[in-house]
C-alpha cells in the first residue's frame, strides 16, 4: 500500500509539473512581442552574408594555441566542432572556428561573438599559473572574433593550411537575415515539437495514471473478494470442525455406553453362570436325594415283604 501511495504521489507530481510547464508555454506565446520586420532596420543588414556552417575568424590568441587539438581543448566546451590555426607564414594568433550546421551551432557561434571566446581561466591555464586577474583580463581583451567574410574565405583557397583542413568542409555564404529567419523557424518548430511531446507525455502520464488507478481498483476488488472467500472458507471450516467435534463427542459417549453395556452383560453372564452352577448343584443334590429315597423305598419294600413272609 505504501508503494502504491508513492506511485500516486509521483504521477501526481509529474502531471502537476507538466500542467505548470504547459501553462508557462502558453503564457510565453501569449505575451511574446510581435516582431515588426522592416521597421527601423539597417538596409545593409539584409545584404550581409555569413558562412554556413557558421565560421568565425578569431585573432589575438596566445601563441601556444597553434594546433587544432589545442584550440578544441580551449573552445570545445563553447560548441566548436572543429578548429584550424591560420598559417600565413608563422602562427600569429589567428584561427578559424567551425560550428555545427544547425540552429544550435548558429546560436553558439553568436554567443561566442558576444563573449569574445576564451574564458579567463582558459587564458590563465595556457599562460601559466600565477597570472593576475588584471593580466588575464587583458589577455582576454586581446581576443577578437568575427564572421568569416566571403572575400577573406575566397582568399584562403590557395593557402596550404586551408586546402588541407578548412576546405574539407563545404561552406556556402547566405544572407544573414534569411538564415536568422530559418534558424528562428527551426527553433520554433523544435519548440512546438517539444511542446507537443511534452503534452503527449503529460497525456500519456494521465492515461497511465488512470490505467494504474483502474488496475489498483480491480486488484483491490479482487483482494477484497479473495478475503471474503477466505473468511467464508474459514467459517465453513470452523463449522465442519465443530461438527466433527460434536460427532467425536457423540462417538465417545456411544463408546462409553457400549462399554457400560458390555460390562453389564458380562456381569449378567457371570451371574447366570453362577445361577446355573447353583442350579446344577441343586439338581445333583436332588438326584442324590431321589436315589436315596428310591433305595429307602426299595429297602422298605424288601423288609415289608420279609415281614409278611415271616408272619406267614
Amino acid at each position: 500500500d505504501d508503494d502504491d501511495d508513492d506511485d500516486d504521489d509521483d504521477f501526481s507530481k509529474r502531471a502537476r509539473d507538466g500542467h505548470i510547464m504547459l501553462a508557462r508555454i502558453m503564457r510565453e506565446r501569449r505575451d511574446a512581442p510581435v516582431q515588426r520586420f522592416g521597421a527601423k532596420v539597417d538596409a545593409h543588414a539584409f545584404d550581409a552574408t555569413v558562412p554556413w556552417p557558421p565560421l568565425l575568424h578569431i585573432s589575438g590568441l596566445p601563441e601556444k594555441l597553434n594546433s587544432s587539438n589545442l584550440l578544441l581543448q580551449s573552445f570545445g566546451k563553447q560548441g566548436v566542432k572543429d578548429a584550424h590555426p591560420i598559417y600565413l607564414g608563422p602562427f600569429k594568433g589567428r584561427a578559424v572556428l567551425v560550428f555545427e550546421k544547425d540552429h544550435s551551432g548558429w546560436e553558439r557561434a553568436k554567443a561566442f561573438l558576444d563573449t569574445c571566446g576564451m574564458e579567463r581561466d582558459e587564458v590563465v591555464r595556457l599562460r601559466g599559473e600565477g597570472k593576475t586577474e588584471e593580466a588575464a583580463a587583458k589577455e582576454k581583451a586581446r581576443i577578437k572574433s568575427e564572421w568569416v567574410q566571403e572575400h577573406v574565405y575566397n582568399g584562403w583557397k590557395n593557402e596550404q593550411w586551408a586546402k588541407k583542413k578548412l576546405f574539407r568542409t563545404v561552406v556556402v555564404f547566405r544572407r544573414k537575415n534569411e538564415l536568422e529567419q530559418e534558424v528562428a523557424e527551426a527553433k520554433r518548430m523544435q519548440k512546438e515539437e517539444q511542446d507537443r511531446l511534452l503534452l503527449r507525455s503529460v497525456q500519456e502520464a494521465e492515461k497511465l495514471k488512470e490505467q494504474l488507478t483502474a488496475q489498483k481498483e480491480e486488484e483491490a476488488a479482487k483482494a477484497k473478494q479473495a478475503e471474503d472467500e477466505l473468511a467464508e472458507r474459514k467459517a465453513r471450516e470452523e463449522q465442519e470442525r465443530q461438527k466433527v467435534a460434536a460427532l467425536d463427542a457423540q462417538l465417545a459417549e456411544l463408546q462409553e455406553e457400549r462399554e457400560v453395556s458390555r460390562r453389564q452383560q458380562e456381569e449378567q453372564r457371570a451371574k447366570q453362570v453362577e445361577k446355573d452352577k447353583e442350579l446344577d448343584e441343586v439338581r445333583a443334590a436332588q438326584r442324590v436325594a431321589e436315589e436315596r429315597l428310591r433305595r429307602l423305598e426299595e429297602d422298605l419294600r424288601v423288609k415289608s415283604r420279609e415281614a409278611r413272609e415271616a408272619e406267614e
